[in-house]
């Protein structure tokens, strides 16, 4: 996940933060950070800050007054891919469910087929040779028998 976009104020700020430990070695404090800014009142700059946190483009370190540090591109990487495996177990899950479901359907599925080529085991010897079937069961039945022929090999292909 990457940060969330910031308006032009945040950009702003987050610019001069950035460039302010550049010259300086050091965060601003949130007066300077004001200053900059021109806001009348450091809590509009406070505000800003953890608007910043939030996004996760800065964290406070600690309660003094240049508490302003950085977040790193490995760290936010580092969440990026904490968040990536959560997702994919999540997702493992899921399609580890769904084969247990499919397999649970293909059997009875299977078991179904089996009690169906049973019936026609026993039935069709009794269809008189006079009685006509139309094609479309005819075939129907061949290949229920056909895939049974085929099931039964499979094993060797």
């Amino acid at each position: 996940m990457s940060n969330k976009p910031l308006t032009r104020r945040q950009a702003e700020a987050l610019a001069f933060i950035k460039s302010f430990i550049t010259k300086n070695g050091y965060p601003p404090t949130i007066r300077e950070l004001a200053d900059h800014m021109n806001y009348q009142s450091t809590s509009t700059a406070f505000n800003v800050l953890e608007l910043l946190v939030r996004k996760r483009y800065i964290k406070k370190n600690g309660t003094g007054p240049r508490m302003i540090q950085l977040v790193s591109n490995n760290e936010d990487s580092n969440q990026e891919q904490i968040e990536e495996i959560e997702r994919l177990r999540a997702d493992n899950q899921y399609l580890n469910d769904l084969a247990l479901s499919c397999t649970a359907d293909n059997e009875r599925l299977r078991r179904e087929v089996s009690q169906l080529k049973g019936a026609l085991s026993f039935v069709m010897p009794y269809v008189s040779e006079n009685m006509r079937i139309p094609d479309e069961i005819s075939r129907a039945i061949d290949s229920v028998f056909k895939d049974d022929v085929h099931d039964e090999h499979k094993d060797d292909i």
